[in-house]
Formats: structure tokens, sequence, C-alpha cells
């Protein structure tokens, strides 16, 4: 039997047998586990609200024949602020839906941790673009990096010499003017942006931008996580209707 403490940041919650519940959490030290938490849909249980989806908590865990039960629980952070928000809320809830269906189970990695609570601690700032921020930079770091540097067709450098910019969703990156017949146009200022949130560039609070600028980003950026995980998201849907 082995016991250990940690702190991680639930991501979803299942009914399990009568009284049970296995709750799905990012933990910053060993990646996205499952755990067995018994008894907490007692009325009595004084744990259940401590693991509502989205908490960012402090865990006790005893690992048992490989299945991991939950010991304790203290919350850290509720976020309460998102989730009196409905907009904000979504945005929320969808951010940990991408990581409970792109993440693997047991697969370490603090960076994707540290970059889901970082984005929900600023997520009430500018909260399309710090979405699409998260979505860029965890594809990034899941090894599906958007191709910024040159045109995924004829490998020319992106430089100042392009007169128009395209995007092509299944080569995952941008095309010259030469080539433009291989994508869709989109404007220089989504490109821009693009790139600064690649390069980990926090959107700027306040920032005057164009709305159909930051609507094809949003659009770009959705298509490509999409298409790379090939799922479909509840949460989007939710928030479209």
């Amino acid at each position: 039997m082995h016991k250990y403490n940690t702190e991680g940041i639930v991501l979803k919650s299942t009914n399990y047998a009568d009284k049970d519940k296995i709750y799905t959490i990012l933990t910053r030290d060993y990646g996205k586990v499952r755990v067995l938490a018994r008894g907490v849909r007692k009325i009595t249980s004084r744990r259940a609200g401590n693991l509502d989806t989205l908490n960012y908590v402090s865990l006790k865990l005893t690992e048992s024949s490989g299945f991991k039960n939950l010991d304790e629980a203290v919350v850290l952070e509720s976020f309460r602020d998102i989730k009196n928000d409905l907009s904000i809320s979504m945005s929320a809830y969808y951010l940990a839906e991408i990581v409970f269906r792109s993440v693997e189970e047991d697969d370490t990695s603090p960076e994707i941790f540290y970059l889901l609570l970082s984005t929900l601690k600023k997520l009430n700032q500018d909260t399309a673009l710090t979405v699409n921020y998260f979505e860029v930079n965890l594809l990034k770091k899941l090894g599906y990096a958007l191709n910024l540097d040159k045109c995924v067709v004829c490998e020319r450098k992106m430089d100042n010499t392009w007169s128009s910019y395209s995007f092509n969703l299944d080569m995952g990156g941008f095309i010259c003017n030469n080539c433009e017949g291989f994508g869709f146009k989109v404007f220089p200022d989504t490109v821009y942006m693009i790139q600064d949130l690649q390069k980990g560039k926090f959107p700027v609070t306040g920032a005057v931008q164009d709305v159909k600028v930051l609507k094809q980003v949003d659009s770009l950026i959705k298509g490509f996580v999409s298409d790379n995980l090939d799922v479909r998201f509840k949460s989007l849907e939710l928030t479209d209707r």
C-alpha cells in the first residue's frame, strides 16, 4: 500500500456503486489519474463539495492493487467567480474537457497541469483569447504545434515579403501568396496573433482588437484542435446553444 500527497484540478466525476464516485483529476505530480472517493454521495458527506469540477485541491491518496483511493481533499481554489458567470464557466468546462479527452492517464506532465491552472486564474481576462492561448499551447505540448515558420506547401520562409496569407487545416500551417490555392485566406493580424499565442505570449487585457480577427483566430484554432484530436466537445455544443 502506497500513500502520497499531491495537488490537482478536478476534470470530471462519475457515480460508482451506491454511495461512491470516481473522479478524474489532473495532478501536478502524477498526470491524469482516476480516484475512488468512497461515501461521497451520502447526504452526510463533507467531501463532495471539495471535489466539484474545476476545483484546485490538495489531495491525500492511497494506492492499493493499482487503484487510487481518496483519503482527504482540501480546496485550494474553487474558482467561484468563474462558476458564477455562465459564459466564462462554459469556457472553463471546455478547458477541463479538452484535457480530459487529450491527456493520457498516468502520463506525467506538470507543464500541462500548470498551463491549465494559470489559464483558469486568468480566464476572466479576455476570455476568448485566453482559451485560444490554452488550446495552442496544449497542442504544442502534445506534439501538435502549428507550423508558423514557413509555407507548408513550398517551404518558403514566412517573412514580410508575403503579400497574403492562407491557412490549410490538414497541413496545420500557413500558406504563402504563391501557393494560396491550397488554403483559405486569412487576415495578416490573425497570423501575427497566433504566432504570439504559440510563443507563450499571453493576451493583453483590454487590448483593442478587430472583432473579425478575433473570430477568425478562434475559428481557426478550434478547427485545428478538433481535427487533431478527432473529437467533438460537449461543452462547445452547449455554448453554441
